[in-house]
């Protein structure tokens, strides 16, 4: 009985006509989906930042081991990634939640 289910959704499943109709009817209405949806525009931005971050991040390790380590300047670099990576983790438990961020559907990885 419980594969005729499994079926049944399948099938109806295939009868939908947009993606907006599939991910309503997969999620039935989920909460946490549509949160986390709601906020891909700007965790997109972010991420983004945080790319261009990381890599003045790599690339200032590289150079400041080459050219005058001990200046402030790369003191002032790393503490401003630092505090992009601390903000980025702030804005995403403030929007998802604890254990959303660290326990979610992506948490594996």
């Amino acid at each position: 009985a419980e594969d005729i289910a499994d079926v049944s959704d399948v099938l109806d499943a295939l009868h939908r006509r947009t993606l907006d109709e599939v991910i309503a009817h997969a999620t039935k209405g989920g909460r946490k989906i549509d949160v986390m949806m709601t906020g891909l525009g700007w965790e997109r931005r972010l991420n983004c930042l945080v790319v261009v971050v990381v890599i003045l991040n790599f690339l200032s390790m590289g150079l400041s081991v080459d050219l005058e380590p001990d200046h402030l300047g790369w003191l002032v670099l790393e503490f401003f990634c630092g505090l992009v990576f601390v903000v980025e983790v702030a804005m995403k438990v403030c929007m998802w939640g604890f254990s959303v961020y660290f326990w979610g559907p992506s948490w594996h990885w």
